[in-house]
């Protein structure tokens, strides 16, 4: 397989692109980063404008030119994000008045009309508490008023056969009021304001604005070109956006009509939605009460506004990156389902990615932790989803990488900010497998900082002035996720079963979430992608299957929901042959009836096997994570393939045979995967198999002799020896503060060579030495070393460095949402004969 060979001979690309954070630092300190970069094999990195006091002035370009000096110098590229701020939007904080974000709020007002010809006040259109907490409310413009009968039987109903408009008979801020006799009366107030509910976003451009999008262009993307064109699309790659948004309103969980909040607005939808039939009454479904007439407003308000998203921010900065031969990257808020909601959210996924050269998503903030598939507290806000993060995230992102042709399969993912100095390289590599296994083959590790040691802002960073104790052994890390990128970077997941968007059923009322469908297909190793409805519209449906941009699909899932729009009922209704529509009590039947669409079949069910079928020009991949943090899992699968199978070891980028029996069209191997373990079997002849490391037998009564344990904080340059009774035992409640490097020396007196040592529980970067020569060094578990080649008969001299992470000496507000690991090694040192 190409793919493997290029590994193999050190030949494959690098898909790691770290952020790399500028302060206006010295030339010294920036080369000093792009060095350290290099020594860990990243040739790539993505330049964070950020935190620099003078973006797209004298001091930005000061740096720039720097970097592209040294980058071009040293062989390296980069992209550059998009803004001064973060969300992207601020245009350096030059957009005018007339192109910032503005909306369309609402105000009700209830009255008890005993005259007719009474006279009510219209303005001001906010209360006074609110219009004294956001001084932009004395620019708000008054858009319509809407009359209806008051329905007093029911709480805070009116009557929908009412409704009238009368705008006209507001004058200089009076509205006269025209009943015919004594009336309850409700008044419905449309404004315009610029006033929405987020801070950080609230100068930020509008985004369904051509002209307000050009601003970022015109005030970002231009003066890079006008200075660096000539290395457009050689050294300088691409831009990135960061989290673009509607930002009416903060947080995920801005759903329209079931949050009070003003509406994304401008003359462009309004025309949009009178050419589309919407009429002056249906204001008020935006705003309030249920039913079908209610969605179908909503959802139709929703597709107007995604759309205009799509159409004039995201294609449009796509179209100038194109033309100017640079990729256009980035990802917006996902997160607790923000990806098809206002606030945080851009109203829809695969809209808000359709200008973009790769597909993207992120894992920040401890939104993915490592065996919480459930909610939990976190430094996302509101606390992560963890089903969301573990099913639903990245599957987004690979169904957009896959069946959008923009995207030619690719899927970036930003990862591992803001977790706190408690993330080292075992975290990561969990979270990268996860990653792998989802389909991520583009990695913007978060980040490189060169801020003077300890910056607070969102760590862990990598290298951190030298201060990491782990940075020395970042390497084991980025080498084996460069490989893993590459080896994904070729083919497509192999899926039968596609799941439609749920983005325009929430619009439409209550919906079945997307986690609950793909959790249950993941958890039985049943491959699937998210269907939008544009991809529905543009299939091509023949011989009882869909395809869409050359992808085969047997079956679409729809989740039980209140409503869809007209179109996709249409069709679903048409081809209601290919359609499974599910409710929550077919969740636990769903695996039995879809086992045919088991691409690997396990002799018993495992939740904790992730699993996908990756399909390449010149072979096959099945790829298995093993979630558990501590069970291994140890199963017998059928493969549907007949092709010779080997084992291809990514973190030691070696191929190792595996011992398979066929069955007709299938092949049964035995699978083994440990904790934190990713396992990758492809169909390749190889006869330049590595030797597996020897398994272990009996356990060797062998004592530990002459034992030290030495102790190097982070800070320091030379050990201290650590007196403590007992020998080995955990060391956290002596050691509380401790940062650094715990080294275990000790001697073996050995009759016999073929040996390895087993440390069953140690935390968490283990580097091992034996008689002056290294062995080995592992990042994650199990901590098992073959001393074959090291050993001899007699008195053997070992040495094992520990090295945690700076979490227990920084104590940073991020890290404490993750449970600290254990000091050095906690349990015995065994010694076992290898087979």
């Amino acid at each position: 397989m190409k793919s493997i060979q290029q590994n193999l001979n050190q030949t494959n690309p690098s898909n790691i692109y770290p952020f790399f954070w500028q302060h206006g630092e010295s030339k010294e300190v920036l080369e000093d980063y792009l060095i350290k970069m290099q020594e860990q094999k990243i040739n790539h990195f993505c330049i964070e404008s950020r935190p620099h006091p003078d973006f797209v002035g004298e001091g930005w370009w000061k740096t720039v030119d720097f970097i592209l000096e040294q980058a071009k110098q040293k062989g390296m590229t980069f992209w550059i994000l998009d803004d001064v701020t973060f969300p992207t939007g601020s245009a350096n904080h030059k957009v005018p008045d007339r192109y910032k974000k503005q909306y369309l709020a609402m105000r009700r007002l209830d009255f008890k009309v005993s005259m007719n010809h009474s006279q009510v006040f219209i303005e001001p259109f906010v209360d006074g508490r609110t219009m004294m907490k956001d001084k932009r409310h004395v620019n708000d413009t008054l858009f319509k008023v809407l009359q209806t009968r008051h329905d007093v039987s029911k709480s805070g109903a009116y009557d929908p056969t009412s409704v009238m408009d009368v705008t006209d008979q507001v004058d200089n801020g009076l509205l006269t009021l025209d009943v015919d006799s004594a009336s309850e009366v409700s008044l419905f107030i449309f404004f315009r304001t610029f006033a929405g509910l987020e801070d950080a976003t609230k100068d930020h451009l509008d985004m369904m604005n051509p002209d307000a999008v050009d601003c970022l262009i015109q005030e970002v993307y231009e003066p890079h070109f006008k200075r660096y064109g000539h290395e457009f699309g050689k050294t300088i790659e691409g831009f990135f956006s960061d989290e673009p948004r509607f930002g009416n309103a903060k947080g995920n969980e801005n759903i329209i009509g079931r949050t009070d909040m003003p509406l994304p607005w401008n003359d462009l939808v309004e025309q949009e939605l009178m050419h589309r039939g919407f009429a002056w009454e249906d204001l008020i479904d935006l705003f309030f009460g249920k039913g079908k007439k209610v969605g179908i407003n909503r959802a139709l308000y929703m597709d107007v506004v995604t759309d205009l998203y799509a159409q004039h921010f995201s294609q449009r900065i796509g179209n100038w990156c194109s033309q100017h031969h640079v990729d256009y990257i980035g990802h917006v808020i996902e997160d607790n389902h923000a990806h098809q909601r206002l606030g945080y959210g851009p109203g829809h996924f695969f809209k808000a990615q359709s200008g973009q050269s790769y597909a993207g998503v992120d894992i920040i903030g401890g939104q993915i932790v490592p065996g919480m598939d459930y909610q939990h507290t976190s430094f996302a806000t509101g606390g992560a989803n963890g089903s969301f993060y573990h099913y639903t995230l990245l599957k987004l992102g690979a169904s957009c990488a896959k069946l959008d042709p923009r995207k030619n399969k690719r899927l970036m993912c930003e990862a591992f900010g803001a977790y706190g100095w408690v993330e080292g390289l075992k975290m990561m590599k969990w979270i990268t497998d996860h990653m792998i296994v989802h389909g991520v083959n583009w990695i913007v590790p978060h980040a490189f900082d060169p801020k003077a040691f300890p910056d607070w802002d969102c760590p862990p960073h990598f290298y951190a002035q030298g201060n990491n104790p782990q940075y020395p052994y970042f390497h084991k890390w980025s080498e084996y996720a460069s490989r893993l990128c590459a080896l994904m970077s070729t083919g497509y997941s192999y899926a039968k079963v596609g799941v439609l968007y749920t983005a325009d059923a929430e619009w439409n009322g209550e919906t079945m979430q997307l986690d609950t469908v793909l959790k249950v297909l993941e958890n039985n190793q049943i491959g699937a992608d998210i269907i939008s409805e544009q991809h529905l519209f543009q299939a091509k449906v023949q011989n009882n299957i869909y395809t869409i941009n050359g992808y085969d699909y047997d079956v679409l899932l729809v989740l039980d929901c209140d409503g869809h729009s007209p179109q996709i009922k249409q069709w679903l209704s048409t081809n209601r042959h290919l359609v499974r529509r599910v409710k929550k009590e077919d969740l636990n039947t769903l695996a039995t009836e879809f086992e045919n669409y088991k691409e690997v079949k396990l002799d018993q069910p495992n939740y904790h096997l992730s699993f996908m079928h990756q399909v390449q020009e010149d072979g096959d991949l099945y790829v298995f994570q093993n979630t558990s943090l501590d069970q291994p899992i140890d199963c017998t699968i059928q493969i549907s393939t007949i092709k010779p199978l080997v084992q291809y070891d990514a973190m030691n980028n070696k191929i190792y045979p595996i011992q398979s029996t066929q069955q007709g069209g299938i092949q049964i191997v035995q699978l083994h995967v440990d904790p934190y373990g990713l396992v990758v079997l492809a169909t390749m002849e190889n006869t330049n198999f590595e030797q597996k490391a020897g398994k272990l037998k009996d356990q060797i009564d062998v004592q530990v002799q002459n034992l030290q344990i030495k102790t190097k904080a982070y800070t320091e340059c030379e050990f201290t020896t650590l007196t403590i009774e007992n020998g080995l035992k955990d060391l956290s409640k002596l050691l509380q503060n401790f940062s650094g490097t715990i080294r275990y020396e000790f001697d073996l007196d050995l009759d016999q060579t073929n040996i390895a040592i087993d440390l069953r529980e140690v935390s968490e970067i283990v580097d091992i030495w034996m008689n002056g020569q290294q062995v080995d060094t592992k990042i994650v578990p199990p901590y098992t070393f073959d001393l074959s080649q090291s050993a001899k008969q007699g008195i053997n001299h070992i040495r094992i460095d520990v090295i945690n992470t700076l979490a227990r000496a920084q104590r940073d507000s991020f890290s404490q949402f993750i449970a600290l690991d254990p000091v050095g090694i906690q349990d015995e040192i065994a010694i076992f004969a290898v087979e």
